[in-house]
């Protein structure tokens, strides 16, 4: 599944106003709203409607992926089931620090630029500190030299063959 967000939403539901994403672009400051936002409940329910309608899909296998806002959103849907993943790879996007621990079981692969000019990459330090004080063993790749791209992630080998190797752990059902 490549769900797509409407233009005028996001996937990450944070607290506050549209005033909070621009300031999160500024400086990376974002706290998970209490509910999930529209959204967020609309790709969670496709994606247990699909894995309802496919028997042979492995719920020990599912991942996750997202650029940007799809890097917020990433965090957002496994903060929302920190046990219904088996791995993410997240781009040029950030999370909740504060939430960290939920989160700090599932493999997770964070690509930044260092020179990002849209999404600070203080975002993707933050949680990659956050997740290690928690526990958590969490990949992370800085680029010294990219912006607020794709480039090298979606070349980097490594990365989908790290992906397809992890697994939920067994007993660890989703939400």
């Amino acid at each position: 599944m490549v769900p797509q967000c409407p233009l005028d939403a996001g996937w990450a539901d944070m607290e506050g106003t549209e005033e909070s994403v621009r300031v999160l672009e500024a400086t990376s400051n974002y706290r998970l709203a209490d509910q999930p936002g529209r959204e967020t409940r609309l790709v969670l329910a496709a994606i247990d409607a699909v894995v309802a309608a496919h028997a042979e899909i492995d719920p020990q296998r599912i991942y996750l992926a997202g650029w940007s806002l799809g890097g917020f959103g990433t965090y957002e849907l496994l903060m929302r089931r920190p046990t219904f993943f088996a791995a993410a790879v997240v781009i040029s996007g950030g999370g909740d620090e504060t939430r960290a621990a939920l989160i700090a079981g599932v493999p997770i692969w964070d690509f930044h630029g260092a020179l990002d000019e849209i999404v600070n990459v203080q975002a993707s330090r933050n949680m990659m500190a956050a997740l290690r004080q928690a526990g958590g063993q969490p990949r992370y790749t800085e680029y010294a030299r990219r912006r607020h791209s794709l480039g090298e992630p979606d070349a980097e080998a490594a990365t989908l063959d790290w992906m397809f190797a992890q697994q939920r752990r067994r007993g660890s059902g989703g939400e």
